[in-house]
């Protein structure tokens, strides 16, 4: 047992790899940044102020699917969940699973009033909640070969026009509320008896495209052993199939890449730099940088296991190991965790407890590890003195209150590798005078 763990834990750092986060990290999710206080008369104030910078909110998504979101018994756990959701989280997955979204033909449970479904919070109700809270919400998914509804005709034809018919349904009540989509799931592992429209992918994309916006972005998204496992440069699976989609000029926006480790501690220890090695990670990532997309790690269960971990302080390694490495690769723009909590999973996913929370929603230190990384290690509070209306200060990409010798600047700043480096402030009206970087 000892052996497993120390095999595990042997792959989460060096010192070259941690060299190669910590500056990504530094590169990437931070920017320099010349702050201007300009007085009445549009001019630098020439007296000395403080200046505090608050961060409210990160640009980056960290999110984790919300299927149990209102989904327990009682109100005072619905609000624990949510409590800890949103204390580390910006960003959802909605459910769109078919069969449980049309359980029978023609009766859609797109309302909040909906006749509850286990996991599957009904997708009007959800962006309730995400319009209330903030929340940025991804579809998911449009179309996959798994969850099916029983009454689907298995005829080619019939069974090309009913999806087609689900994405303009889809479209229609969604496309100005949701605006990023996983297109087609895991089309690399269906059977291949099972009947799809031809061409299947490319067919989905064409058909996405068409309903959807360009406002919306459509995602393939995938299993993490075609991304991780199976990795054979530019001859993997996954890289092959995108890149038939670019050179067929389908509208791929972004692509998932699925990290669930289904699978006991000896496996993962003798598949280790294959599946949870941050190294391999970063390596599958600079490949897939070549399509010029952005990449959502997009399902994340990274176990705790019994009996070897009943602490959990490994799976709190594991966490923090990963989620830096993805965090300091440029194409990542979404870490999106899979179940929130132990105890109310789908079939085997709580085999290995790959929950932050523990069933009683108690803090397990994975929860805490992400907790220290996205709202400490990786935001920043800062008071400057500003002497002839100036500073000049590095801080990490997000949107940021400001206040001067003590009263807030009604706007806030946004700080990102896409704004302008250089912001100005007006205490005349008090307005952020650089237009780019207004929220």
């Amino acid at each position: 047992m000892d052996d497993v763990v120390a095999q595990l834990r042997s792959c989460l750092t060096s010192e070259a790899l941690d060299a190669r986060i910590d500056a990504g990290i530094q590169k990437h999710r931070t920017r320099d940044i010349r702050l201007t206080i300009n007085g009445d008369d549009g001019r630098p104030i020439q007296r000395q102020c403080r200046v505090e910078l608050k961060h409210v909110g990160h640009t980056f998504s960290f999110g984790a699917n919300c299927f149990m979101l209102d989904g327990y018994p009682d109100a005072e756990q619905n609000r624990r969940w949510e409590q800890a959701y949103l204390r580390v989280f910006n960003h959802t997955v909605v459910p769109f699973y078919w069969a449980d979204l049309e359980p029978a033909d023609g009766q859609l449970r797109f309302a909040a009033d909906s006749v509850p479904v286990f996991r599957r919070p009904p997708p009007d109700a959800v962006l309730a909640w995400c319009e209330r809270t903030g929340v940025t919400p991804k579809g998911h998914p449009l179309i996959w070969h798994s969850l099916l509804p029983e009454w689907l005709p298995t005829d080619r034809v019939e069974r090309t026009m009913r999806i087609r018919r689900r994405f303009e349904e889809i479209a229609a009540r969604y496309h100005g509320r949701i605006n990023t989509w996983d297109v087609v799931n895991e089309a690399l592992i269906r059977p291949p008896e099972l009947v799809m429209p031809r061409d299947y992918v490319n067919w989905a994309f064409e058909q996405a495209a068409g309903f959807f916006p360009p406002s919306n972005r459509l995602f393939y998204n995938d299993v993490g052993w075609e991304c991780f496992e199976q990795f054979h440069q530019e001859d993997s699976a996954l890289y092959l199939l995108l890149q038939n989609l670019q050179l067929r000029k389908a509208r791929l926006d972004g692509i998932g890449m699925q990290h669930h480790l289904f699978m006991s501690a000896e496996s993962l220890a003798r598949k280790r730099h294959q599946h949870l090695s941050p190294q391999r990670h970063l390596e599958v990532l600079d490949l897939y940088a070549n399509f010029g997309l952005p990449v959502h790690i997009s399902e994340i269960t990274i176990p705790q296991y019994p009996g070897f971990d009943d602490d959990g302080t490994l799976q709190a390694d594991m966490v923090r190991a990963s989620y830096r490495a993805w965090f300091s690769h440029p194409s990542v723009e979404a870490i999106i965790w899979w179940n929130l909590a132990d105890g109310r999973q789908h079939g085997d996913e709580g085999k290995y407890r790959g929950g932050l929370l523990r069933e009683d929603l108690s803090e397990k230190p994975a929860y805490q590890a992400i907790d220290q990384l996205i709202n400490r290690e990786w935001r920043t509070n800062a008071t400057l003195s500003v002497a002839s209306g100036q500073a000049e200060f590095r801080a990490f990409h997000g949107r940021y209150r400001v206040l001067v010798d003590g009263e807030p600047v009604p706007q806030e700043i946004t700080i990102s590798r896409d704004m302008p480096s250089e912001i100005a402030i007006s205490l005349a009206d008090s307005r952020i005078a650089t237009a780019g970087a207004l929220t």
